[in-house]
Formats: structure tokens, C-alpha cells, sequence
């Protein structure tokens, strides 16, 4: 554990062990409730968070993908099992209707051969957006429950 005091000059004084009398001047700073925290000269705040950093690099394996569109009931029961296997699973089948016959079977065979499942890929973001029936917004908050950013 550290102790943590402003001096006079309002420098942070960081101390591994806790002293027995605080000089004159200097102001205790209460230890960091957790890393999510920050000082701001006064108390400790909530660190604002980077949610595009976080979308920016969030990946799940295929399986915890199904698993998690299942439990939100995007995905009914077999078709997330068959979708985990990577088949393409009939609640997908009105994306690919606006594509033409091509374009719907190079989006099923990325999913067939997906391993992971990156949030920024381009075949998730427009999967979103058809299932957000073309929702911005929608289309994220669901990739966020699922990816589990906030």
C-alpha cells in the first residue's frame, strides 16, 4: 500500500509506508477506490472511458459469440449451436437477401471460416445494422451488450 500527499507546492508525494505527522502544507489524498479512478486535485473521479478504444480491439471466439447472441435471443436455440459450428443460421438469411448471390456467399463463407469475431469487421457491423433494421445507435448498443463494453 502507498501513501499519497500534495505538498506546499502541490507536487504528489507518493510514500511506501504512512508517517507519523503530516508536514504543514501537505494534503492526504484518500488511496484510489480502483484503477477506473482518477485524482483530479480534489477527489478521486471515474477515469472517462475510451469506448471507441475498447470496440476499436474487442474479440470473441465464435463460440462465446453464439453463446451470448443466444442468451440475448438473437439467436434461438440450434441455430446458435449450428452458427457456433460455422453455419450460416436462418435468422441471417434477410441480410443476405439485399446482396446479390455473390456478395451473400462471401459473407457465408467469412463466416464459416471465422474463428474470431472482431466488432470492427465490416460483416458484423452491416449483420448489426440488419438486425437493428438499420439503426445506427441499435446497431451498436447491441454489439456493446455483446462484446460487453460500457
Amino acid at each position: 500500500m502507498t501513501y499519497q500527499y500534495f505538498d506546499v507546492s502541490g507536487n504528489a508525494v507518493v510514500l511506501r509506508k504512512p508517517i507519523d505527522y503530516i508536514p504543514a502544507g501537505w494534503t492526504p489524498i484518500p488511496p484510489q477506490p480502483d484503477p477506473n479512478h482518477t485524482w483530479d486535485g480534489t477527489q478521486w473521479v471515474v477515469a472517462a472511458v475510451d469506448l471507441q478504444a475498447q470496440r476499436d480491439t474487442a474479440v470473441l471466439d465464435r463460440t462465446t459469440f453464439c453463446k451470448k447472441l443466444r442468451a440475448l435471443g438473437v439467436l434461438p436455440i440450434g441455430e446458435a449451436s449450428a452458427a457456433a459450428r460455422g453455419e450460416w443460421p436462418a435468422t441471417f438469411a434477410g441480410f443476405t437477401a439485399g446482396l446479390t448471390p455473390e456478395e451473400a456467399e462471401d459473407a457465408q463463407i467469412e463466416w464459416a471460416g471465422a474463428l474470431n469475431i472482431h466488432y470492427t469487421h465490416p460483416l458484423l457491423q452491416a449483420l448489426a445494422l440488419a438486425y437493428a433494421n438499420g439503426d445506427q445507435a441499435g446497431a451498436t448498443a447491441i454489439l456493446d451488450q455483446i462484446f460487453g463494453i460500457s
